[in-house]
């Protein structure tokens, strides 16, 4: 489980929990940047490269790409299972309607580039998965998840534990 550390202030919702997902995110996309140590060295990109220093990058971003599926199918059930106890009001179901659909787009797009690992050069594919990631931290936890930690403040049990044999299994089976 990921040690309490404060997150980014971008990634703030006033909730613990998510709060400490969203930073588990953070840490879970850094290597993404460096997923290709040749990438500042040559301007033609990974077409540069060897194909044994591409397969390399590829396997590197296999691997990242599927921790970060696993954790983005925990952390979705972990917001859904809080939308769940949020009353039947209009504003709150449409919240929910709005906020699950986000979810299954954004899953959507992670698992559509597992399909790219072998015919996309491993360089463009992470920028490809940081550019939907950075797209989920901004509009995504600034807007939706800001209004859902609101809208559990009022709600009983806010603070269900996240699963992290749920985490641990859900890796393994991805990755």
């Amino acid at each position: 489980m990921v040690q309490e550390h404060a997150a980014p202030s971008y990634l703030m919702t006033g909730h613990r929990q998510i709060d400490s997902q969203h930073h588990e995110l953070e840490q879970l996309i850094q290597p993404l940047r460096t997923v290709c140590e040749a990438q500042y060295k040559s301007d033609s990109g990974c077409g540069g490269c060897s194909s044994e220093y591409r397969a390399a990058c590829t396997n590197r971003l296999g691997e990242l790409l599927g921790n970060l599926l696993g954790f983005v199918i925990t952390h979705f059930s972990y917001e859904e299972k809080l939308m769940s106890q949020l009353p039947a009001t209009p504003a709150c179901l449409q919240h929910i309607e709005e906020h699950k659909f986000a979810h299954a787009e954004i899953s959507s797009q992670v698992a559509d580039l597992t399909h790219s690992l072998d015919h996309e050069y491993p360089q463009q594919l992470a920028l490809r998965l940081l550019n939907i990631i950075s797209h989920w931290m901004g509009a995504h936890i600034c807007s939706l998840d800001v209004q859902l930690a609101g809208k559990l403040q009022d709600a009983i049990n806010t603070e269900l534990d996240y699963d992290v044999k749920l985490a641990a299994l859900l890796e393994v089976n991805v990755g």
